[in-house]
């Protein structure tokens, strides 16, 4: 099974993404992109077989990256990167950014 690259541009902000007419600047490490498409398979395979399963281990996929997600945007916030230039580093808008770096303050 594989992953559709469209889709994972769009999640991801893949380094082919211009392939697809996404702009990202800040593309994904090799090594992590590869394990987030080996999760992503191992996750849907397991989901047919055992959804019980696949739900815990999305739990805590969830729990990890809340926890991550508020350390890394605080390190940015921590930088002085504005909300517009994290914006376009995510390929997201402004406000998403600033939603992500003022909830990274509460950490």
């Amino acid at each position: 099974m594989s992953v559709e690259w469209d889709w994972w541009t769009v999640e991801f902000g893949d380094t082919h993404a211009g392939r697809v007419g996404v702009l990202v600047a800040e593309p994904l490490p090799e090594p992590l992109a590869a394990l987030l498409v080996e999760i992503t398979e191992q996750l849907t395979v397991t989901a047919a077989a055992t959804p019980l399963a696949a739900l815990r281990a999305v739990g805590v996929l969830e729990r990890i990256a809340a926890r991550v997600g508020r350390e890394a945007a605080g390190a940015v916030g921590d930088d002085g990167m504005s909300a517009e230039t994290v914006a376009t580093a995510l390929g997201t808008t402004r406000s998403k950014a600033l939603v992500l770096l003022l909830t990274a303050q509460d950490r």
